[in-house]
């Protein structure tokens, strides 16, 4: 990837690609990351949105822009669709995909690092969640991503636009493996001698090339002072929390901070948030919402499961090793199981806070524009993925899942159309144009 912003070709072309050496069989892994070194995504690029966001404004007022607004309407449910479906590729990934966050990853970007199983970093990458600066909703399991951190982290770093580097990436649980630049170069070179071995064993492979973590985690002291802080329920409650500091009992119980150091981070964090909060580019406490609904999620999902808290973690120790023994096999299952059912609430979640955010944004009535979304009716779902290559030989083709005796096809071919349709690099470049001459006229 070489691009500022992640715009909808890109993502198109990503996904097409990673669908294919999903099924490859001469590909044991696949790595994703960007040209440079100085930059991975800023995010999700902000013209398109303002295309979507503008047009929409200029139609609402025009006498005969109706029939024009539900083309573009249409348009931002498609737009949003592949978003979705690249997250959810990425997160329920078969092979090992080895993400490198090569340099700064702002918004979006984040998601196409953090949800992968190899997620990886080294000390030039750098995460930044940017949305409140660009005005850019939560979108393609963000949410997630910042409700399955520890405490509160997840809303300290939305609200203060903390950066976070090098081995805090790890430390904090955005990533899950730091691996040096030159690492990348090498497993180049080993990718044709790990296609004699099976997958499982090609994630062992990979852990040679991991690197130790010798840096100390920065935010390691204040980790607990940032949950006392940002669990509150609301932006308003969080600013008078710190407004109000903590007390010198709490302090003296919990660290061994100095009470002059701790004043400093909480007038410093108050002011950080005041001054996004003055921008107005995003309803802060409806992004802080969407965190909380997705963590509320979570726990009915383990609660209906009946893992205790205790037992999560155990099974969270999968994430960062790669079951070896077959007792480990179903707590790794319900691991991915898990976290697939909860990256799928945060999309739909997302999707209608962001319909919800874009109605208030025009002044329409109640923000009235989530019904006209096709996700109001029919929640997202991911495209289907067979995860098995199509074959020309006549054994191997009625072996695949989707093989059809009456045809004697092993593809459904009108939704192989469909994805067509759906996965082109142009796609959406047509209403593109057409909302560039609405706002022009």
């Amino acid at each position: 990837m070489i691009s500022l912003y992640t715009g909808i070709s890109q993502i198109n072309s990503l996904y097409r690609k990673l669908a294919d050496l999903e099924t490859n069989i001469y590909k044991r892994f696949v790595v994703v990351t960007s040209m440079t070194r100085h930059i991975f995504s800023n995010g999700l690029h902000p013209i398109e949105q303002k295309l979507f966001s503008e047009s929409l404004r200029k139609l609402k007022h025009h006498e005969k822009g109706q029939p024009l607004f539900k083309v573009v309407l249409r348009s931002i449910d498609d737009y949003l669709n592949n978003i979705c479906d690249l997250s959810y590729l990425i997160q329920s990934y078969k092979k090992p995909l080895l993400a490198y966050a090569n340099g700064v990853t702002g918004g979006y970007g984040s998601c196409l690092i953090s949800l992968a199983n190899t997620s990886a970093c080294y000390k030039h990458s750098k995460f930044k969640f940017n949305n409140i600066d660009n005005g850019v909703p939560l979108l393609g399991g963000q949410s997630y991503l910042l409700a399955m951190l520890r405490g509160s982290l997840g809303e300290y770093l939305l609200l203060t636009g903390k950066v976070l580097s090098g081995e805090d990436l790890v430390w904090s649980g955005l990533v899950r493996r730091f691996i040096p630049p030159d690492a990348i170069g090498l497993i180049q070179l080993t990718a044709e001698r790990l296609v004699e071995l099976p997958e499982k064993e090609t994630e062992i492979q990979l852990q040679e090339l991991y690197s130790p973590i010798e840096t100390p985690y920065s935010l390691e002291r204040f980790e607990w002072l940032i949950h006392e802080h940002f669990n509150r329920p609301s932006v308003k409650d969080i600013l008078h929390s710190l407004e109000r500091g903590i007390s010198e009992k709490k302090l003296r119980s919990q660290s061994n901070l100095k009470s002059d150091v701790v004043r400093n981070w909480e007038m410093e964090t108050m002011d950080i948030i005041m001054d996004r909060k003055s921008s107005e580019l995003m309803d802060l406490d409806t992004s802080l919402k969407l965190i909380r609904d997705v963590k509320a999620y979570k726990v009915e999902v383990l609660k209906s499961l009946d893992i205790t808290p205790k037992r999560w973690e155990e099974i969270k120790r999968f994430i960062y090793k790669p079951p070896l023994e077959k007792n480990d096999m179903y707590a790794f299952e319900l691991l991915r199981n898990v976290q697939c059912e909860v990256l799928l609430e945060s999309l739909q979640l997302e999707l209608e806070s962001f319909f919800t955010m874009l109605g208030k944004s025009l002044g329409l009535p109640d923000y009235n524009i989530w019904p006209e979304s096709r996700f109001s009716v029919h929640p997202f779902t991911p495209s289907y993925r067979s995860g098995v290559a199509l074959s020309s030989l006549p054994y191997l083709r009625k072996l695949h899942p989707d093989y059809d005796a009456n045809t004697d096809s092993d593809h459904d071919a009108i939704r192989t159309d469909r994805l067509h349709e759906r996965w082109p690099p142009d796609f959406l470049q047509r209403e593109m144009m057409l909302m560039k001459r609405i706002l022009i006229k």
